[in-house]
């Protein structure tokens, strides 16, 4: 017979709901190991998917079970085939902001150039601090494809922080091709100015004298930097499309060639001022600084002739 005392009432009671726990932990149990099991499941299929559209479909559902997913892109993200590798960025956007970030931190150092520059872009255009934050941690790595990316990255990134990041790594960083990438990432945030960005006053002196250092700066290098690799891969798409390559030779075999940081920095300028600058001795203190004023006042000037914004909010202050 049942007791009916207080105490017994309880001990009752506490003996109903522990079974109730422990079936709602099977349950919760079980629905993860589901939707891990398909997470793998679509993983495998994109892996033998050749077809865009297929390929549509698999990222879909990867990215649509969340968290749940994050071993079988972690398995994606690993894989030995390239092309697989650069598909765990677009799957990843149903990750949180956490497991997205280590995800995309880990392909910034991937072997193949391309996908360090999609997911550094791909960090980039995440909640902004913490954009910032993960490129500036990998601009102060030790690969230079590492950070090479991470600087292309910083090109999208607004702001004061990103700026002096990469004006640093153009006076110090040990690898020429990290400083050139700095250069070409300082242009763009020059170009991409909107006055939706703007605050009173104008920044341009930081930007001057990095890119007069730059133009003493006879470090050289091979290869593509971020945004020379992008117009060659539209070049190869307008190749495969009217079956020629000429347009794609034209746009990848002088920016392939052994260059250095200061003809670098002299073709950048000459886009955006119109003006050919230097190059000058780094150890003409004076005319660098000389350089620099130069240089700030051809960029004041195309301000003032295009009515731009100061770059990415960047005061004067």
């Amino acid at each position: 017979m049942e007791s009916t005392t207080p105490t017994g009432a309880r001990q009752g009671r506490r003996g109903r709901i522990a079974p109730i726990f422990l079936a709602a932990l099977l349950v919760v149990g079980l629905s993860t190991q589901i939707g891990n099991l398909r997470a793998h499941w679509w993983a495998y299929r994109l892996g033998r998917a050749e077809d865009p559209a297929a390929q549509a479909l698999c990222l879909g559902q990867i990215a649509a079970l969340g968290n749940t997913a994050a071993g079988a892109l972690n398995r994606i993200a690993t894989s030995y085939r390239a092309e697989l590798r650069r598909l765990a960025i677009p799957a990843s956007q149903g990750l949180d902001r956490d497991e997205r970030t280590r995800l995309l931190v880990g392909l910034v150092g991937d072997t193949d150039a391309d996908i360090r520059l999609s997911a550094a872009n791909a960090l980039a255009f995440m909640d902004r601090g913490d954009a910032l934050s993960s490129l500036l941690d990998l601009v102060g790595a030790r690969q230079a494809g590492m950070v090479s990316a991470a600087a292309a990255g910083l090109a999208r990134v607004p702001g004061t922080e990103a700026v002096d990041a990469l004006c640093d790594a153009v006076r110090e960083h040990e690898f020429a091709v990290v400083r050139a990438q700095a250069v070409e990432s300082l242009v763009q945030h020059l170009k991409h100015a909107t006055p939706g960005d703007a605050t009173d006053g104008v920044a341009n002196e930081p930007f001057a004298e990095a890119f007069a250092r730059a133009l003493a700066d006879d470090g050289r290098f091979g290869g593509q930097l971020a945004l020379e690799r992008e117009i060659t891969d539209v070049s190869a798409a307008v190749a495969a499309r009217t079956s020629t390559k000429s347009a794609l030779r034209q746009a990848s075999s002088r920016a392939a060639a052994d260059r250095s940081v200061r003809e670098v920095t002299a073709d950048l300028l000459f886009d955006l001022t119109g003006r050919r600058f230097g190059p000058v001795s780094a150890d003409d203190s004076a005319a660098v600084d000389s350089l620099a004023e130069q240089i700030e006042a051809a960029l004041s000037r195309r301000q003032d002739t295009h009515g731009e914004a100061t770059p990415h909010g960047l005061s004067g202050d």
